[in-house]
């Protein structure tokens, strides 16, 4: 081979073995620097640490905004704060002691929240003990000292009175603690920290507008409608503005037969006979001006039945049209239901 054939060899190769070096010292120069950028794989792509932060209080936020404007075009009467004490038990007690432990779980989540530690992990733990303290507050039934977050998440979801958007911002923020506490070498800047801060406070503030009892009656009377969509179908109509219907919904049931259907989500205390009766006397007479007739009227409360309720509905199940109070709690109770429906048809 002559040395001039052997030289055009040479440079035909010589271009892909320089552009193969230089993209496998560049392969290698990104893997490093993808490695530094803290990346969080998510369902909706990659973020890193502070941008996830960002969005989750960003969300957290617009729930915060769309929560007060429901409460804020409900009618008092259906927030259920002023509920009224059993036997010998002073309201203004009862509500004066409830209000002083919650003045004091609402200090020590805020004392949490602004507390900044002396580094940014610091500042993340604390952050996220606020919100697992805002979640314990949430709950009716205690879970005992210090559970497993995952298990608090659980126990909050399944009450069933917080958005499925809600709950998953609570998990993102866990997710990005879990990157903070177990994270191999994962290092985040004070305002990746900060951000995460601003992030928990305003989920707190989402929690604690939809502990509120207005929004749970409101979460409670969205349960109950489809749960009856799901027994009775497109049979079942929700009035525009239920404030001034009188009634939450009318369902349609064989034979052209209607049933009216009100909720009572109590926080507090039960619901009482005389609230009761004063309740079916206000709904009949708005389903009459609207289909004309007296109809059956059940109302359907959280509340665990006591004595003088069973007692009204026995007077009331002779009644006709009939009107029936039924305890339903999700959709384990769906059975209830439907036979409290039969027994409205007659």
């Amino acid at each position: 081979m002559s040395w001039e054939l052997a030289l055009e060899y040479i440079k035909t190769l010589i271009w892909p073995v320089i552009v193969l070096t230089l993209g496998l010292t560049f392969k290698r120069q990104v893997g490093g620097l993808i490695g530094r950028l803290q990346s969080l794989e998510t369902p909706v792509g990659s973020a890193n640490f502070g941008e996830k932060a960002d969005a989750v209080g960003q969300v957290a936020a617009e729930i915060g905004d769309e929560i007060s404007s429901q409460l804020a075009s409900m009618d008092s009467s259906e927030i259920g704060d002023g509920e009224k004490p059993e036997g010998n038990e002073s309201s203004a007690d009862s509500h004066s002691d409830r209000f002083d432990v919650d003045n004091d779980v609402e200090v020590r989540i805020r004392s949490l929240i602004s507390r900044e530690g002396p580094d940014p992990t610091s500042i993340v733990l604390n952050s996220w003990r606020a919100v697992e303290q805002a979640m314990s507050k949430s709950l009716r039934d205690s879970v005992g000292p210090n559970p497993p977050p995952g298990y608090l998440i659980k126990t909050v979801a399944n009450q069933g009175l917080l958005s499925s958007q809600l709950i998953a911002l609570v998990n993102d923020l866990f997710e990005l603690r879990n990157q903070v506490v177990h994270g191999a070498g994962l290092m985040i800047a004070k305002a990746d920290a900060e951000s995460y801060q601003k992030a928990a406070a305003n989920v707190i503030d989402a929690l604690e507008l939809a502990e509120s009892p207005g929004y749970r009656a409101m979460a409670y009377e969205e349960r109950v409608f489809r749960a009856l969509r799901t027994l009775v179908g497109v049979s079942i109509e929700r009035p525009f503005n239920n404030r001034t219907a009188g009634h939450d919904f009318l369902v349609t049931l064989g034979g052209g037969k209607i049933v009216a259907i009100e909720t009572k989500y109590r926080v507090r205390q039960p619901l009482r006979a005389g609230d009761a009766d004063e309740i079916f006397g206000n709904v009949r007479k708005q389903v009459r001006l609207k289909v004309g007739r007296d109809v059956p009227v059940l109302l359907i409360t959280n509340a665990v039945l006591k004595p003088d309720i069973e007692k009204l509905n026995r007077e009331r199940s002779g009644d006709v049209p009939s009107a029936e109070v039924i305890q339903w709690n999700g959709h384990e109770d769906n059975d209830y239901l439907l036979r409290a429906l039969g027994r409205a048809m007659g």
